[in-house]
């Protein structure tokens, strides 16, 4: 199991421009400009509609769009609509930490769920830009905020939460609009209850409540199952630890002796881990290279099954191409064992609801691989 050495930075806020009207472009030029790409989207459709005008934002014009993106973007967070929070950003954004830590798009989308899950009730948060540089197409903004709330703790207990934000931003102007680019963090500040914490939701903010350790079990594909559990870590911004090998024999065998029951790997896993098993903030995930299925045989396979408490057993052994006689397609069983994954993880870590949504990650009706192959990831 690969060691998780990259982390988001410790703090839960942040701010962006959104969706607004296309810029004002002012004809004076910034003497401090920086040099603009020639296949810039926003240059070319400035020379189409002004060729005789230099393009260079309006410093008005570009505090104006600021402002509504970051009360357009609080008014997100404040419904717990994390997928508008995502929407507004650049592809290649990038958020830094006030020690160097870094967070890109999808450590984002993930940083943005748990923000909307953990926070039940959140204030109209206030915001000053302290400074604004304006140069070429590109904005530059200092700013504070204070977020002030309701929010579960690691305990799951609702405490007072007050956060205080120092950051500089970037946004990129585009014929669409302002895009949120950059962020860096000077400082953050919480306390949670009237105390001073380092983070409100426990060891990261982004990361879940309950700590995951995966546990193999007999034969499986190391490779295959190591690279989709660091394609999950890195999605949910989860640090997934691995537990020592647990081996099988006939007694967790049907009769045939062809599949391993579920149940009893369920039993297995807590028999052989109790200190996990007992902590509630533990979520123990088992995985397996051998086909199972339940005990009742009330269907003839199982790619995964959650037993009581926060227990779940995986079976990758039907998702290998070779398991039905066809060519080794190792990326397609990955891509298959991380749907699975991912879908474990979001049930028992995230408390997230099973949905009939096909494009889910936490899709419930998967009767066989048409269904895996077609479902999606989203969150």
């Amino acid at each position: 199991m690969r060691k998780l050495t990259r982390y988001p930075c410790s703090t839960v806020a942040l701010f962006v421009a959104t969706n607004a009207c296309c810029p004002l472009l002012s004809g004076c030029r910034d003497p401090n400009a920086e040099p603009i790409r020639k296949d810039d989207p926003a240059l070319i459709a400035h020379k189409k509609a002004n060729p005789k005008r230099p393009f260079v934002l309006d410093r008005a014009s570009a505090r104006g769009q600021i402002e509504a993106g970051y009360r357009e973007y609080h008014a997100a967070l404040k419904a717990g609509d994390f997928q508008k929070c995502d929407s507004i950003f650049t592809e290649d954004v990038v958020w830094r930490g006030a020690s160097g830590q870094t967070l890109g798009r999808s450590g984002l989308e993930g940083h943005h769920l748990h923000w909307c899950m953990n926070v039940k009730k959140l204030e109209v948060p206030s915001f000053k830009i302290q400074k604004l540089d304006v140069k070429a197409n590109k904005t530059f903004a200092e700013i504070t905020a204070r977020y002030e709330g309701a929010a579960l703790g690691v305990d799951r207990r609702s405490r007072h939460l007050v956060q205080a934000v120092a950051a500089r931003d970037t946004w990129i102007s585009t014929p669409t609009g302002m895009r949120w680019s950059r962020r860096q963090f000077h400082k953050v500040t919480d306390t949670m209850g009237g105390r001073r914490v380092p983070n409100p939701f426990g060891q990261d903010p982004s990361w879940p409540q309950r700590r995951i350790y995966v546990v193999p079990i007999g034969d499986l594909p190391e490779l295959v199952v190591r690279n989709a559990i660091g394609e999950c870590e890195d999605r949910l911004l989860i640090h997934v630890a691995q537990l020592p090998w647990l081996r099988v024999d006939d007694r967790y065998r049907d009769a045939s002796g062809k599949q391993l029951v579920c149940e009893n790997l369920i039993d297995l896993i807590g028999k052989a881990y109790p200190k996990q098993r007992n902590d509630p903030n533990v979520v123990l995930i088992g995985i397996t290279g051998e086909d199972m299925g339940p005990r009742d045989k009330s269907r003839l396979f199982q790619f995964s099954f959650r037993g009581p408490g926060r227990i779940a057993v995986i079976s990758s052994a039907r998702m290998d191409p070779v398991f039905f006689r066809e060519a080794p397609d190792s990326s397609r069983m990955q891509r298959r064992l991380r749907k699975i994954l991912l879908k474990q993880m979001c049930l028992l870590c995230l408390n997230m609801e099973p949905s009939k949504n096909k494009e889910t990650a936490v899709f419930d009706n998967i009767t066989g691989l048409s269904d895996l192959d077609a479902m999606g990831d989203s969150l």
